[in-house]
């Protein structure tokens, strides 16, 4: 598995594109015991630790296995997030997002990942599962304004507490946000707005957050997240797909 694995990252390695694009967090690059805190992640683009959050009472929880036979961090739903600072999430006409995720609970909405710039009193980009019933849930990727108002949301029931998942979405100027379950498009939306402009304003680098969504207080994950993949650009079919089975491999995730 583990031969097929880097077979699989060496078709498309992230890390080998511009640096200045993306933010790639794995749990795998914490060196971590089981229930030990999680202070912050290292970007592998850079391998350099980036900003994170100094309370320890809001650091979330490095979890081994809860991720079929992967590790995971553990977010609680009340307070844990880390903040980051990095320059490449920032003013960009287009952008792929990867998140491998499981829900502890079904049935609470759990923000996995949130921007907020605070001279412009603006929430810039947004990641939520939103909770419907045990028998699934929806999830939504959206931009820019108070509200998020460049929004894409799911119809129908995803399971996303059973085993982990993988959630991606991408957009670019002018064009509907795209949003994937398991590595399939998802088809039915309740919106689906086009975005038009730059979908990401110029976010303050201390207001990125995986588990939290801007400003403090307010809508918390409640998931073990596993890898974070953030590209400020969109990728071809080719190296989505190459992208998509190197995480579908490694963490025993079923791509329809």
């Amino acid at each position: 598995m583990a031969v097929m694995t880097t077979m699989q990252e060496a078709l498309w390695d992230p890390s080998k594109d511009d640096t200045t694009s993306g933010v790639w967090y794995r749990v795998e690059d914490l060196i971590l015991s089981n229930n030990d805190l999680v202070s912050g992640y290292t970007d592998r683009y850079t391998q350099t630790p980036g900003q994170h959050d100094a309370t320890s009472g809001n650091a979330p929880i490095f979890k081994t296995q809860v991720l079929g036979k992967r590790d995971g961090v553990h977010y609680d739903n009340v307070d844990d997030y880390v903040s980051f600072g990095e320059p490449a999430v920032q003013a960009a006409s287009e952008c792929t997002l990867f998140m491998v995720v499981k829900q502890v609970s079904a049935v609470v909405t759990s923000t996995l990942f949130g921007n907020f710039n605070t001279a412009a009193n603006q929430r810039q980009l947004i990641l939520q599962i939103s909770g419907l019933n045990p028998s699934g849930q929806s999830f939504v990727f959206g931009f820019g304004g108070t509200t998020a108002n460049v929004i894409a949301r799911s119809t129908g029931a995803y399971d996303f507490s059973s085993a982990p998942r993988l959630m991606e979405a991408d957009a670019a100027q002018s064009n509907p946000i795209r949003l994937f379950f398991n590595g399939t498009e998802v088809s039915a939306y309740t919106t689906q707005n086009l975005a038009s402009g730059l979908l990401i304003q110029a976010v303050l680098a201390q207001d990125n957050a995986i588990g939290r969504l801007f400003p403090a207080g307010t809508g918390f994950a409640n998931s073990y997240i596993g890898e974070f993949f953030f590209l400020r650009k969109k990728l071809s079919t080719g190296d989505r797909k190459a992208f998509r089975n190197y995480l579908g491999i490694k963490y025993n995730i079923r791509l329809y």
